[in-house]
């Protein structure tokens, strides 16, 4: 922080069902809003970043496979 600047972090925290996520790898238009009183704003989000989204859901299962045969055979 300085006297001209405040510094800060924001996080976001997105929470998916197995159902939405299984329409995102069918191909399901993801958009991304704010709905609020005094500002409502949608967004389609590409379909690159959707792609990688659906990667990064792919990924996570790996591990979390991983992880559990690990648990199993010790």
């Amino acid at each position: 922080e300085t006297n001209e600047k405040t510094s800060s972090v924001h996080f976001m925290r997105f929470e998916f069902s197995s159902e939405m996520i299984a329409a995102l790898k069918d191909g399901a238009v993801m958009k991304a809003g704010v709905d609020h009183p005094e500002y409502q704003y949608q967004a389609t989000i590409d379909v690159p970043v959707r792609q990688s989204l659906v990667a990064d859901f792919d990924y996570l299962v790996l591990i979390i496979k991983s992880f559990l045969r690990l648990l199993i055979s010790t």
